[in-house]
């Protein structure tokens, strides 16, 4: 299981002491710095929507160097559940400069923006792979409504490497949806898979992910990234307190 760590901070200050948090965690030993760790953190995360600042490759490269395991780009949208509000120029101009950087090891794409096109050709000039992106942040769509989505992330000019959904849990029969589309999708001959169920509804698929058939899930800091996110420490008290369940795939 890969743990995925979300940096959220607005500005240099606040990005460098969520990176020096993680470094002092390392050193006490509190999470892992290597991907061989099945419970600790072996990936981070920058939601770069909720940067403000402004930033140079060279500045951004500098910021990142204590850490030393993958990194991946996020610049989610407003109406995914980010903070990013600007034109598809201004995204794609952001897309380049982060990406020039040369410090990430995969980049986010949402399979609803418009120019998704137009940003796959930018990424595949870049070392990184590409994680395909669905969020939903009001409510679980139709079974028959994910898997189209699938379909329309596995069209796309490149395979995904990684194909991510995060939808809201509303109720008890939301939940059952996810893992039935989860599932189904288990084999070893599709891409690997990131599902989670957001909000306090959703919290099983995020403290047991692999029993959505997920191969990695997103983690708090200091603040949360999404509705429902926990940190490592309340999962791993929670996972150690009882019995992982297990399913057919297992």
């Amino acid at each position: 299981m890969i743990w995925i760590r979300s940096f959220v901070g607005a500005d240099c200050s606040a990005l460098a002491a969520e990176i020096a948090q993680l470094s002092e965690e390392i050193s006490k030993n509190q999470v892992s710095n290597t991907e061989d760790c099945e419970n600790e953190i072996s990936m981070v995360e920058w939601r770069a929507d909720c940067f403000l600042e402004e930033i140079s490759s060279q500045e951004l490269a500098e910021i990142f160097s204590p850490v030393k395991m993958p990194i991946i780009l996020t610049i989610r949208t407003k109406i995914e559940g980010g903070q990013f509000v600007g034109s598809a120029a201004i995204y794609q101009k952001l897309l380049k400069k982060y990406l020039a950087s040369g410090i990430f090891s995969s980049v986010d794409l949402e399979i609803n923006r418009v120019d998704a096109p137009q940003l796959i050709e930018i990424i595949r000039k870049f070392p990184v792979k590409l994680i395909t992106s669905f969020h939903q942040v009001d409510y679980t769509p139709s079974l028959v409504i994910l898997k189209e989505i699938r379909q329309r992330m596995r069209a796309l000019p490149v395979l995904p490497d990684v194909e991510k959904f995060a939808v809201t849990i509303q109720q008890p029969e939301d939940l059952v949806t996810l893992k039935i589309f989860a599932t189904e999708n288990s084999q070893e001959k599709n891409p690997p898979q990131i599902i989670i169920g957001m909000g306090n509804g959703g919290w099983v698929s995020r403290i047991y992910p692999e029993t959505f058939a997920s191969s990695a899930t997103f983690v708090a800091g200091n603040t949360a990234a999404a509705p429902g996110q926990l940190t490592l420490a309340t999962i791993q008290k929670i996972r150690q307190s009882t019995v992982v369940p297990k399913t057919k795939s297992q």
